[in-house]
């Protein structure tokens, strides 16, 4: 990457259009960021008391833990204390639990307040970013950027959500401008490093993040450059300032539960890492998670590739995208527990890599970008970025319009025979393209106009793509516990409510205290953590002990209860520890899961 830059980059200016452009153009360019800031509020703001959409996920976690994740915050503002019982989610999110309480104190407790974090986190991460963006970038990149971070269906629900995604990718985007704001002003790299310890304690996953930071620390090493040093140590102390106060404002046990590392041990996999690339590459991008963003991702792994290939002449900005891009790739690959949710970790170098794509100069190549020691790397990459490309456009897009349109044929039809279709008809395709432009001497013209014509159709095909399931979202909207805990009041006095639905239940009502236990099912996933003691519940004594009469779960399907019976075994848990048991209240979250209030007489 070079190093030749000046600090602030190609595009420096404070201004809001690019150097040597008319006034008529910057007022255009004002108008549409402040039209695109204000999608971005209304976005988050619209109805932001509704459950999250269940299309953002093929998991029930998106509905059903945004309750569990406020737990130890509610504890502290309505009890006066973070730990209250043995169930304790804060000691693996304890900055989101912080940022949470932090929010009931200012605004009191609710639904909204447990929001607030998320949504102002997040759209002052757009804004930053595209501050940071428009400092390094020229032409339509910052731009580019900023739509497809506003427009992101995806970044939108979990920026309004009490789940953790919202805080941290935010807090990964702001850390990431810090570090590049010690360019300008040195403090920023003690900032980046104190947002970078607390991206990773809001959710574990942003331990990928280490990479590209390793990476950019690594080539001014190798670069020499004169300041390295002092502006490590101001990284390194503001990492491990944060660390410090983490530890202890929730020193009462975030390292003996387990915490973070518990985390990392349940989620890692424990194969070669070449093993896993050759046989999950495919069930990679077949996870849901780009079912959500098909179009981004493709630009993205196209932008990632490039830049791989010329990431010796790169500039810093670019550099910092690629390692970030590849980094949360593998990160992504290497985690056996993968809810779709856990994919949002690539969102915000997709979105910098194309960017930086969108920034590159158009016209005649650029002599000397491609080593030509690096063909059979670049051979290689290509092709693994082919055969995920190949997933992307099968599994997401075309086909289920297959199976729609011809479903004779829909037993015969594979993702992977379509997607390789799809590929090979392309780079059939492509070459055949070529050899014509070639051919008719205006190849430089068609490289200046292949952009103008990309970006429009990716902001196109983008907006098409996450508009439609938001509309829907807010047309048909949903409270589906905030409903049930209005039709619980009048079935349940104040006190305990356990069960694995009572975290929701709880978080529309003060008067109902959270009491989790162990159960078949959790201790099932526990088992493949590190040790059974790190279970981070209540045992099932408790609910003798604290007199807990009413518990909530997760049941089978009413309408067809026997092929489900197995996959919920809390329910005969809970029958062995009292002496009756009668269904109170059953009720629908998302239209297909189903949960029923019970009450057990000792």
């Amino acid at each position: 990457m070079s190093g030749a830059e000046t600090p602030g980059g190609r595009g420096s200016g404070d201004d809001l259009s690019p150097p040597g452009t008319g006034g008529g153009r910057s007022g255009r360019r004002l108008l549409l960021i402040l039209l695109l800031c204000g999608v971005a509020v209304g976005g988050r703001l619209l109805r932001i008391t509704a459950d999250l959409p269940p299309s953002l996920s093929s998991s029930m976690g998106i509905l059903g833990d945004q309750g569990h994740k406020i737990h130890n915050a509610r504890n502290r503002a309505l009890y006066g204390a973070w730990v209250t019982d043995g169930y304790n989610p804060m000691y693996l999110m304890p900055v989101h639990t912080g940022l949470t309480y932090l929010s009931f104190l200012a605004f009191g407790f609710g639904p909204v307040p447990a929001r607030v974090p998320a949504v102002v986190l997040s759209l002052l991460a757009i804004l930053l970013f595209y501050r940071l963006l428009r400092s390094h970038l020229r032409g339509d990149g910052p731009l580019v950027g900023l739509y497809l971070a506003v427009m992101s269906f995806p970044f939108t629900a979990y920026g309004r959500s009490e789940l953790m995604e919202g805080v941290s990718i935010s807090l990964s985007f702001l850390a990431v401008v810090a570090h590049f704001l010690g360019r300008r002003a040195r403090a920023g790299y003690f900032l980046a490093g104190a947002l970078l310890v607390c991206a990773v304690f809001a959710k574990g996953t942003n331990l990928h993040l280490l990479g590209p930071f390793a990476a950019v620390w690594l080539s001014r090493i190798l670069r020499r450059e004169p300041r390295w040093l002092p502006d490590a140590l101001l990284f390194c102390a503001g990492g491990l300032a944060a660390f410090g106060t983490v530890l202890w404002i929730f020193r009462d046990g975030l390292v003996g539960q387990g915490g973070t590392y518990g985390f990392f041990a349940y989620h890692a996999h424990t194969e070669p890492l070449l093993t896993l690339s050759a046989r999950h590459a495919g069930e990679l991008f077949s996870r849901h998670f780009f079912a959500l963003v098909p179009f981004l991702a493709l630009a993205a792994l196209h932008s990632g590739a490039a830049m791989l290939c010329r990431l010796r002449r790169c500039r810093e900005e670019e550099a910092f995208a690629c390692a970030w891009l590849w980094s949360a790739l593998v990160f992504y690959m290497l985690c056996r527990y993968t809810p779709d949710r856990y994919g949002m970790i690539l969102f915000p170098p997709m979105i910098w890599a194309v960017a930086c794509q969108a920034d590159r100069p158009t016209g005649a190549r650029e002599a000397g970008t491609v080593p030509s020691r690096g063909a059979a790397f670049r051979v290689l990459l290509f092709l693994w970025v082919g055969y995920g490309i190949s997933f992307l456009l099968a599994r997401h897009i075309a086909a289920p319009k297959i199976r729609i349109l011809f479903p004779e044929r829909a037993g015969t039809v594979t993702d992977t025979g379509i997607g390789l279709w799809i590929v090979g008809c392309g780079m059939l395709g492509a070459w055949g393209l070529g050899r014509w432009i070639r051919g008719s001497g205006h190849a430089d013209r068609w490289r200046a106009a292949r952009r103008r014509i990309a970006i429009p159709c990716l902001l196109v095909l983008v907006t098409a793509w996450d508009l439609t399931p938001y509309l829907r979202w807010m047309r048909q909207p949903r409270w589906d516990f905030q409903r049930a805990a209005e039709a619980c009041r009048n079935l349940i006095p104040a006190g305990w409510i356990s069960g694995n639905g009572a975290p929701n239940l709880t978080l529309y009502d003060t008067r109902w205290r959270c009491l989790r236990v162990d159960a078949p099912y959790e201790a099932t996933v526990s088992k493949r953590t590190v040790e059974p003691n790190r279970l981070n519940r209540n045992p099932l004594s408790a609910l003798r002990e604290k007199d807990c009469r009413y518990y909530i779960i997760r049941i089978a399907d009413p309408a067809h209860p026997a092929p489900e019976e197995r996959e919920y075994p809390e329910q005969a848990v809970f029958e062995a520890q009292y002496g009756s048991v009668r269904p109170l209240y059953t009720f629908t979250v998302a239209g297909r899961h189903h949960f029923c209030l019970f009450e057990g007489r000792w």
